[in-house]
C-alpha cells in the first residue's frame, strides 16, 4: 500500500487553488477600491458636520460675510481644491468657499485628499431672527465630482 500524493495529484490541487484565487483576485481590487471611497465620504461627512456645527455656534446676529472670512472662507471658490460653480440656487444672496485638506498615514504611505466647502447664504430669510444657508461638501474621486450637502438654520439663540 502507498502513502501520500503524486506529482500528478499535487499540480492539479495547485491548478485548483490557483483558479480559486484568481476567481477571487478581482474582487479584492474591487473592495480596495469601494473602501477608498467610502473612506473620502466619511471624512466628507466629518467636515459637513463640523463645518455645521460652527456655523450653528454662530448668532444670527453676527452672521455675515465678515464672520465667514474669519472662519476661513472666501468669495472664490480656492484654486488646488475640486473645481465647484460658485453659483446658488434662487434665493440665496451670495456664496462663499473653503478649502480642506486631510492627510491620512496607511502603511506609512501619507495621501492627501482635498475638499471644498461651498456655503450659500439667505440673508432675508425671515430676517432678523433666521437665516437660511446651505453647506456642500465637493470632492474628487476616479474623475468624478462627488458631493454632500445639509441645509443649516441660523437662530437668535
Amino acid at each position: 500500500m502507498r502513502y501520500g500524493f503524486t506529482l500528478v495529484e499535487v499540480l492539479v490541487a495547485m491548478v485548483i487553488f490557483l483558479v480559486g484565487v484568481l476567481g477571487i483576485l478581482p474582487l479584492l481590487l474591487a473592495n480596495i477600491k469601494y473602501n477608498e471611497s467610502v473612506q473620502k465620504m466619511q471624512i466628507a461627512q466629518k467636515i459637513l458636520e463640523s463645518v455645521s456645527s460652527e456655523l450653528r455656534s454662530i448668532k444670527v446676529y453676527y452672521f455675515e460675510k465678515a464672520k465667514l472670512k474669519d472662519l476661513g472662507f472666501r468669495e472664490t471658490p480656492p484654486s488646488g481644491y475640486p473645481a465647484v460653480s460658485d453659483s446658488c440656487p434662487p434665493g440665496y444672496e451670495y456664496a462663499v468657499f473653503k478649502g480642506v485638506s486631510v492627510n491620512k498615514t496607511v502603511d506609512n504611505t501619507s495621501v492627501t485628499y482635498t475638499f471644498t466647502v461651498k456655503l450659500c447664504v439667505d440673508d432675508d430669510y425671515l430676517k432678523p431672527y433666521l437665516k437660511r444657508t446651505k453647506v456642500w461638501v465637493y470632492w474628487m474621486y476616479r474623475g468624478k465630482e462627488h458631493k454632500l450637502g445639509d441645509e443649516i438654520y441660523i437662530t437668535a439663540k
